[in-house]
C-alpha cells in the first residue's frame, strides 16, 4: 500500500508539470466475498486474494501498479493514459478475467468486482481525494447493482454526502428504540408474587418499554384469500417520517440500515409492533383461523443469537399463537447461512410460526433448497403476476408469465406449501390466480398499504358486510 501511496504521489506531481500527461486511480472490490469467506474457510478465501492479484497483474500495463489494501479491496494505478478510453478499455479487460471460474483446493470458486475510477485533474492536490472519490464510484458500482463499474463525477460526491447524512439521521432516529437487554427483576415495578413473598421468577427480558412516539411508522397491507376475498392477515412494512425530509421511501434507508447493521435494531421494534397491533386486532375482529401478520426478517436478524429468545418473548408479552405470527424471508437468506438457518427454521417451526419464502423466482429459485428447509408458504413475486394476462411475443423465445406462476403453484402445492401472489393489479390477474388455484393474493386491487387506523376501518366494512350476508342467510333459510 506504501508503495502505491508513493507512486500516486509521483503520478500527481507529474501531471502538475505535464498538461498532457493523465492517469487514473482503480477502486476494486470483491462481490460477495464474505459468502465465499464463510462457506469454503479463511484458508480458500485467502487462496482466492493470491488468485485475484494475479489476475489483476496479469491485465495490466508495464509500469501500472496493484496494491491490497486490506480484506477484499485493492487499489490500481494506471499511469499515462490517453483518456478515460483506455482506463474503462483496462477495466472492461479486468471485468472479463475476473469472470472465468478459479480452480482452490478442488473448488471451483466464481467471483465478480465492483470498481470505481477516478481520472486525474487539476482539482486533485493530494492522494487521499484520488482515493475517495475511486472509493465513491466504487460504491455507486454496488449500488447498481455489482460486478460493474463507473467512472467517478462531482453528483457522486453530493450523492455520497447526502447517504451519509440519512445514515446519520436514521440513526437518530432508531436510537430511542435500540434493542437492549435488561434485568427484568431490578428495573420493573414489583410483581404480585414479589409482594406477597413468593420468590419470583429471575429471567431476562429482550423487550424495553414500547415507546409510543417514533420517527417509524408501520403501513398494513392487507393479504386475501382468493376463495372467499376475506382478509385472512397483512404483511408489516416499515415507513419512516422524516422531521425534515418527510416520509422517505423505503428503498433509499432500508438498504442503508443492512449496510450498517441497524436493520436489526429496526427490525426488531417492527416484529414487536405488529405483534402488539394483530392481538389487537384479533381481540377486535374475532375469526377462524384468526388474523395473522407477515414480518420480514433480514439476514442481520437471522445470525442474532438471541432472535428465538426474543421472538417467543413478544409472543408471550402479546398473548399470541405462534400461528398468528409469519416471517418472511429472502432466497438469499437461505442459500447464504443454509446450515444455521435450517436449526433456526426447525426452532421456529416447532412454535408454530409460518415460514415464508419472499419473491421467490427472483433470486436463486434452487429447486434443490425447498424440499430441504421446513418452509410453508412461497410469494411469487409481483414482475412475474404483473406480466399475467400481456401476450408473450412467441417468436421473439418469451415465455408466458402465466405459465412461470402456473408452475410455481403447482411446484409449492407438490412440496406441500401454498401461494401468495404479490401485486395483484386488476381482477383479470385474480381470476386467473384462481383459476391456478392460488390461494392468496395482495396488491393495489385490494389495498395499498395502509396506517393501522384505516386497516381497523377495512376490517370493520369486512365484517359489517360479513354480518349482512350471514343475516341474509338466516332470512332465507326461514
Amino acid at each position: 500500500v506504501q508503495r502505491n501511496t508513493v507512486s500516486l504521489e509521483h503520478a500527481l506531481r507529474l501531471a502538475q508539470r505535464r498538461k498532457d500527461y493523465l492517469f487514473a486511480v482503480l477502486f476494486l472490490d470483491l462481490d460477495r466475498f464474505k459468502v465465499v469467506n464463510d462457506s469454503l474457510g479463511h484458508t480458500i478465501g485467502d487462496q482466492l486474494l493470491v488468485a485475484i492479484a494475479r489476475r489483476l497483474e496479469d491485465c495490466l500495463r508495464t509500469g501500472d501498479t496493484v496494491a491490497r489494501l486490506g480484506g477484499d479491496e485493492f487499489v490500481i494505478l494506471l499511469e499515462d493514459i490517453q483518456g478515460i478510453h483506455e482506463a474503462t478499455h483496462i477495466v472492461n479487460r479486468l471485468h472479463r478475467k475476473m469472470t472465468s471460474p478459479i480452480l482452490l483446493d478442488g473448488q471451483e470458486v466464481f467471483i465478480t468486482a465492483s470498481i470505481g475510477i477516478a481520472l486525474s485533474s487539476d482539482e486533485y492536490q493530494g492522494s487521499t481525494n484520488l482515493l475517495r472519490d475511486a472509493d465513491t464510484a466504487m460504491y455507486r458500482a454496488k449500488e447498481l447493482g455489482r460486478a460493474r463499474h463507473e467512472v467517478f463525477n462531482s453528483s457522486m460526491h453530493a450523492h455520497a454526502l447526502r447517504l451519509l447524512q440519512l445514515e446519520n439521521d436514521l440513526r437518530r432516529a432508531i436510537d430511542p428504540i435500540r434493542h437492549q437487554v435488561r434485568d427484568e427483576d431490578q428495573e420493573q415495578e414489583p410483581t404480585a408474587s414479589e409482594t406477597s413473598g413468593k420468590s419470583p421468577k429471575s429471567h431476562k427480558t429482550l423487550l424495553p418499554p414500547l415507546l409510543r412516539e417514533s420517527q417509524f411508522i408501520i403501513h398494513y397491507q392487507p393479504i386475501v384469500s382468493i376463495a372467499n376475498s376475506q382478509i385472512t392477515g397483512f404483511e408489516a412494512l416499515v415507513r419512516w417520517q422524516h422531521p425534515e425530509r418527510g416520509l422517505v421511501p423505503p428503498n433509499e434507508f432500508i438498504s442503508i440500515a443492512e449496510e450498517t447493521g441497524l436493520i436489526v435494531s429496526l427490525g426488531l421494534w417492527v416484529l414487536r409492533t405488529a405483534c402488539h397491533q394483530i392481538r389487537e386486532w384479533q381481540q377486535l375482529f374475532p375469526s377462524n383461523p384468526p388474523l395473522s401478520v407477515s414480518v420480514n426478517l433480514s439476514v442481520k436478524q437471522f445470525s442474532q443469537p438471541d432472535l428465538i429468545e426474543y421472538i417467543d418473548q413478544v409472543l408471550e408479552e402479546n398473548h399470541l399463537d405462534g400461528r398468528s405470527l409469519k416471517l418472511e424471508i429472502t432466497e438469499s437468506v437461505l442459500i447464504e447461512n443454509s446450515e444455521s438457518v435450517t436449526a433456526m427454521l426447525v426452532e421456529l417451526r416447532a412454535r408454530n410460526i409460518h415460514l415464508c419464502i419472499d419473491d421467490f423466482g427472483t433470486g436463486y429459485s434452487s429447486l434443490s433448497y425447498l424440499h430441504r428447509f421446513p418452509t410453508n408458504t412461497l410469494k411469487i413475486d409481483r414482475s412475474f403476476v404483473s406480466r399475467m394476462g400481456v401476450e408473450c411475443e412467441l417468436g421473439s423465445g418469451g415465455i408466458d408469465p402465466t405459465e412461470i406462476v402456473r408452475s410455481i403453484v403447482t411446484l409449492s402445492h407438490n412440496l406441500g406449501m401454498d401461494v401468495i401472489a404479490e401485486g395483484v393489479e386488476d381482477a383479470s390477474q385474480l381470476d386467473l390466480l384462481k383459476g391456478l388455484k392460488c390461494e392468496y393474493a395482495q396488491g393495489y386491487f385490494f389495498s395499498k398499504p395502509v396506517d393501522s387506523q384505516t386497516a381497523t376501518a377495512l376490517l370493520r366494512q369486512q365484517e359489517k358486510n360479513q354480518n349482512l350476508l350471514t343475516s341474509s342467510l338466516l332470512e332465507n333459510s326461514h
